[in-house]
């Protein structure tokens, strides 16, 4: 994947008296979905033949009806004939696979061809392999499409952005769910609706469940954490936290206390070794950066080691987006720019997310009776911790929801409370329990603080 200079500069510079040569690269793109589709209408253009040619189409049913033509001889249901073809120099692979991909981008490698892939599952799980067999090859890897515009940002962070190393990563990863989120605060939408509005918008898959769960999030949290790190001997598991549990009442709540929800990615380095890292569904600040930032959009805040954040903001869901980063990863290999592999080998350790420590949003469902409350912040301080804000609509009926902010605390601490307060006889439903991050770009307290 190209750096960010390598976007905007020349592919290099020619001998004096001689124009610089080029030579065009054969491409072949083993997948014909969406962004399969997209990808291919952008080679097809003619906007980039001096770059990169379009040779094969690698698709399971020749005989599908397709959204769009393509020229007579491009198309083939045989993958062996691209991998066994030596004109081919890069394999583009958009399967939406995992293990059938992991297979063809090692059989690429092998056979002497350069990769790009969007599929974020086969690299967050054998990102590793993948590399390291790049690496004894000396081919590329382009992974541009599984993160988008963010990586471009990473390529080069180290040595333009940055005076220190990154300490701390706060991102929303996942378009989609940033959208469904947005939905529900803006249109008053249930996550119901606002998915089935989110499908009717391309944005999301007949079935959402990777986006709405966090898998999604989670895979790109992982590349992400490989990147930061230098090594792709990732966890095999790391904390997730879907969308599914916010309900309309939540992100009324959330309005009246000043804060909406969104689903994040932190990467934290502690004090101690190890990091921090997982998928949250949090309340942030309306009007703070990631707190502003709607629709399908992701975006990133980065913190360094001298305390400098920075915040960048890129395209998330949709096929085009990621097509464009595609188009940019084989660009970046014909210029020759190299890819921003992790070599390192030793394996990234991720600490128990239960002594982060942050504020919290909680809702409790109650019968409505004196002394409930009083027993409910009880049981809270018994372990440290203390109610900045209630929140308590009139209702009706029973049970009633009750809305609380609490100071910062330990994760654990409110786990534990929670566990205890759920099996109260006053307590007519599970408690739903939120982080909640103040990520104040201009603040000169940390994105976020470990026990």
């Amino acid at each position: 994947m190209p750096s960010p200079s390598a976007r905007k500069g020349s592919p290099g510079k020619a001998p004096r008296g001689r124009p610089l040569e080029r030579k065009a690269m054969n491409v072949a793109v083993v997948g014909f979905g969406n962004i399969g589709s997209a990808v291919v209408e952008l080679l097809l253009s003619g906007k980039y033949d001096e770059w990169l040619k379009l040779r094969k189409i690698v698709v399971k049913h020749l005989d599908k009806q397709r959204p769009m033509k393509v020229p007579d001889g491009l198309m083939t249901d045989r993958v062996e004939e691209v991998l066994s073809d030596p004109s081919i120099d890069i394999v583009v692979e958009l399967t939406g696979l995992s293990e059938e991909a992991r297979d063809i981008i090692l059989r690429a490698l092998r056979s002497g061809k350069h990769v790009v892939t969007a599929n974020k599952t086969v690299i967050a799980h054998y990102g590793r392999e993948i590399f390291q067999e790049a690496i004894g090859r000396d081919r590329q890897v382009g992974i541009g499409g599984t993160l988008v515009g963010l990586v471009f940002l990473l390529s080069g962070l180290s040595e333009k952005l940055c005076e220190g190393r990154i300490r701390n990563l706060v991102g929303i990863l996942n378009g989609t769910a940033n959208f469904i989120l947005s939905s529900m605060a803006n249109r008053g939408l249930d996550l119901r609706e606002a998915s089935a509005l989110a499908r009717q918008m391309g944005y999301a898959e007949p079935d959402p469940k990777e986006d709405v769960e966090g898998i999604d999030a989670a895979n790109k949290l992982k590349i992400l954490l490989g990147l930061v790190n230098g090594s792709m001997n990732l966890p095999k598991n790391i904390h997730v936290e879907g969308i599914s549990g916010v309900e309309t009442q939540d992100v009324e709540y959330a309005k009246e206390f000043g804060y909406v929800f969104k689903q994040v990615g932190v990467i934290l380095r502690g004090d101690q070794d190890g990091t921090f890292a997982g998928i949250l569904t949090a309340l942030v600040p309306a009007d703070s950066f990631l707190g502003s930032i709607e629709g399908a959009n992701n975006a990133m805040i980065i913190e360094d080691d001298l305390g400098v954040k920075r915040g960048f903001i890129a395209p998330g869901a949709g096929k085009s987006p990621t097509a464009q980063a595609i188009l940019e990863d084989l660009i970046g290999i014909v210029k020759g720019v190299r890819s921003p592999i992790p070599q390192k080998a030793e394996e990234i350790r991720v600490e128990d997310m239960s002594k982060l420590v942050s504020r919290f949003y909680l809702r409790f469902t109650v019968v409505d009776r004196p002394g409930v409350l009083a027993e409910l912040t009880g049981i809270l301080a018994k372990r440290g911790i203390s109610i900045a804000a209630i929140n308590q609509k009139e209702h009706g009926k029973e049970p009633v929801s009750v809305a609380v902010i609490s100071h910062r605390a330990k994760r654990g601490d409110v786990l534990s409370a929670v566990e205890e307060i759920d099996k109260l006889p006053i307590v007519k439903g599970r408690t739903k329990v939120f982080h909640i991050l103040d990520l104040n770009l201009t603040s000169q307290e940390p994105l976020l603080k470990t026990a």
